[in-house]
């Protein structure tokens, strides 16, 4: 494994310095904990700081209601895991005032409203994932812990921001909590992969089974792997057309068109 997805990260790393986001090391000073997604990357994660000997004070998975089955079949393998371990595992959720869990589906359902990324926000992933891991550390008493992310080092754009800020005197102080160690490691997605298969598990990507990011070839397959949900995110639409809230060139535009019935020829009109 190197870090040759990220050229000049070892200068970094190297610099005799106070811990920062891109250590090879958790924290000694601190509760830290990882945000499990679910998918390859967090998996990978998980079984790298077993073999390395590090303990997690927390691993949390958010539960948004709306994941797929095979996301949700391959969080309960991996809490049975955690739990054989001893890794602390718990799934958090969020809840509505009236006390009630509503997932994302339901949400969009009742408010005749896409999910917030199809209007270029990311308002689902800070109510379903966020916010309810935040509680969490803070009723544990962990709010001021370190949070491990499961970025990998093949993903430059989304870790420059981490990079250039360690590199500086002062890296940003929004970024303290946070540590991302595959890319610290120099491991990528295949490296990740390659782990899950050498322990027999399968490879699982994490996502809500109607997110609008959602590519043409991921609605085929849930049209015909899961044809009720595939069901529900077109009644998802159908209610955001009709309430007038779908007016945005981002609807489900992946899926081939401005709606989601996959047809080559469709002109976006009819769902």
């Amino acid at each position: 494994m190197t870090d040759k997805n990220l050229p000049g990260i070892n200068v970094i790393l190297n610099q005799k310095r106070e811990w920062t986001p891109l250590s090879t090391s958790p924290p000694t000073n601190m509760t830290w904990g990882i945000n499990f997604g679910g998918g390859v990357n967090s998996t990978a994660l998980l079984l790298i700081l077993h073999a390395k000997g590090l303990r997690p004070d927390w691993v949390l998975f958010a539960d948004t209601g709306s994941e797929r089955p095979e996301t949700y079949e391959n969080v309960e393998r991996v809490e049975k895991w955690c739990q054989s371990v001893g890794f602390p595992f718990a799934v958090t959720r969020w809840i509505r005032k009236t006390g009630q869990f509503e997932s994302v589906h339901e949400n969009a359902l009742r408010t005749e409203y896409l999910p917030s990324k199809a209007y270029g926000y990311s308002g689902c992933t800070y109510k379903w994932k966020i916010q309810p891991m935040v509680k969490w550390r803070s009723q544990h008493g962990m709010e001021e812990s370190v949070v491990a992310i499961g970025y990998d080092a093949g993903e430059k754009r989304r870790v420059k921001k981490v990079v250039v800020s360690c590199a500086s005197s002062e890296y940003d102080p929004s970024l303290r909590f946070l540590w991302y160690p595959l890319v610290a490691w120099g491991i990528d997605r295949v490296d990740c992969e390659r782990m899950l298969a050498e322990k027999g598990w399968p490879v699982v990507k994490s996502s809500c089974f109607l997110c609008p990011h959602m590519r043409k070839p991921e609605w085929e397959s849930l049209k015909l792997d899961h044809p009720k949900l595939f069901q529900i995110a077109l009644d998802v639409e159908k209610g955001a057309k009709a309430a007038g809230h779908a007016d945005t060139a981002s609807i489900f535009k992946q899926a081939g068109g401005s709606c989601l019935c996959l047809a080559d020829s469709c002109s976006g009109d009819e769902v």
